[in-house]
């Protein structure tokens, strides 16, 4: 690389597509190279996917599945459509390598860790070309058109958006929302919050069984039985459990950061899997690795609105340390805020200022339900 330090950024997704963009602004190619590794060949706008995967109205898998062809300005970066399967550390703090699955092997004075979560199957879309993520957004809609009764497991955000977009699109099939806590979403927000939540998604005619679980989503002669032993007629069972991608099997990159860094797991992940940072996003022990975004452990909600705080301080940080200098910048969180749709009109907005301040149907659906926020994210990505 002629001696210009390189930055790699692991993870393609909101965080890493958003800050790959920013770095491609601020970098100086003369000094600096810039590489993005993501598994897919173009960026996932996940507030949109819910409806993409539901149903057909407004194709949205022509315009919420990004390409990364203007992703990167000034002619700075390369983009690698790979897994990472091992991270080879020099010196600590003094950079390093990642191995691809393709036998590549790339070079990094800083290293950016941005591998977001693992989602449900609907949402759990495969690796490669475009082609095979829309052949799967075909199959999941023909399984909600198909259906007629639908089990959603889990009442936070994404299990009422689901149920929202059935309850819109289809209004003849039943719905019903099994979630563990007596109040959908969690004790983040309000109770007035989460009570008015209820309500809008019952004026639905969205069925909630709230204080039970399913630990088991097999239908069995048309019904799920739930850990209380209530039977749910069932044809179609979508469960909404989300995870940091730290410990996926398609990947050994943490595992190989343990060996690598002769580390103990706590020294890189939490107990739940989450990647432990300090305020300026390095990991604990580790100076010249970042991270960012859904697999980090900061102890906010994870949203991908979350990057345009996070972004500028991790920019003026990987500069600093490219300059030999330590991280000026601290994180210190931001307000919890959340818009969450209920078909294409309806939803409840939450913001955690003054008071806490509730917003219903006419702005949910100004803000993002009708057109989920599309347009300005392909703004945002360069097109």
């Amino acid at each position: 690389m002629s001696g210009r330090k390189n930055v790699v950024i692991v993870g393609g997704g909101g965080f890493g597509a958003a800050l790959a963009r920013s770095l491609s602004q601020k970098l100086d190619p003369t000094q600096h190279t810039l590489t993005l590794i993501n598994s897919r060949s173009y960026i996932i706008w996940y507030p949109a996917t819910i409806r993409m995967t539901t149903t057909a109205e407004q194709e949205l898998e022509k315009s919420c599945l990004v390409p990364y062809d203007k992703l990167l300005v000034n002619g700075l970066g390369t983009i690698k459509i790979a897994r990472v399967i091992r991270v080879d550390a020099r010196t600590e703090g003094k950079g390093g390598s990642v191995a691809l699955d393709t036998g590549e092997s790339i070079d990094y004075d800083v290293l950016l860790l941005a591998p977001g979560s693992v989602w449900p199957e609907p949402l759990d879309f495969p690796d490669g070309e475009k082609r095979a993520a829309v052949n799967h957004i075909q199959d999941w809609r023909k399984k909600f058109k198909d259906a007629q009764d639908i089990v959603v497991v889990g009442g936070g955000s994404c299990g009422i958006e689901y149920a929202g977009e059935v309850a819109d699109f289809y209004p003849g099939k039943k719905v019903t929302i099994v979630h563990g806590p007596d109040k959908l979403l969690n004790s983040t927000y309000p109770d007035k919050f989460r009570k008015r939540i209820e309500q809008d998604v019952r004026e639905t005619g969205v069925n909630i069984v709230f204080g039970d679980y399913m630990d088991d989503n097999t239908i069995t002669n048309g019904f799920v039985t739930t850990r209380l032993g209530k039977k749910i007629k069932a044809d179609l069972v979508v469960s909404i459990l989300i995870r940091p991608d730290t410990e996926s099997n398609t990947t050994l990159l943490f595992r190989s950061l343990l060996v690598s860094w002769n580390a103990t797991s706590g020294d890189v992940l939490d107990a739940q899997g989450y990647i432990r940072i300090k305020s300026t996003f390095q990991l604990l022990s580790y100076p010249d690795v970042l991270s960012c975004g859904d697999a980090c452990d900061w102890k906010e909600e994870k949203q991908v609105a979350k990057a345009m705080f996070q972004e500028p301080i991790i920019v003026a940080n990987i500069l600093a340390l490219l300059a030999g200098h330590a991280p000026p910048k601290q994180y210190k969180g931001t307000m919890e805020m959340i818009i969450v749709t209920n078909g294409r009109y309806r939803g409840v907005s939450y913001f955690n200022v003054l008071w806490g301040i509730l917003l219903g149907n006419w702005f949910t659906s100004w803000m993002k339900s009708k057109e989920l926020v599309v347009s300005q994210a392909r703004r945002n990505y360069g097109l």
